[in-house]
């Protein structure tokens, strides 16, 4: 399919604190970065268009600790 990658300079310090993926112009996931390290601190997942999921890493150390699914209206179910 039809893959995009944008990233997106939320506090204008030159680095990126978002990376949006796209596919056939739906969001397919983001990566929230720590804007001291660079590192995915979060990253929520989509199906067409839709969060379906996010994976979080809690204590900075480069490994999703935990994850959060999400009903059809985008709400936190666990």
């Amino acid at each position: 399919g039809w893959a995009v990658k944008g990233e997106i300079d939320l506090d204008k310090d030159g680095k990126p604190d978002l990376i949006e993926h796209y596919t056939l112009g739906k969001y397919s996931s983001k990566d929230f970065l720590d804007k001291k390290t660079g590192q995915v601190r979060k990253r929520a997942f989509y199906k067409l268009g839709k969060k379906t999921h996010e994976e979080i890493d809690q204590d900075g150390d480069g490994k999703f600790e935990r994850t959060v699914h999400f009903d059809e209206l985008e709400n936190p179910i666990d």
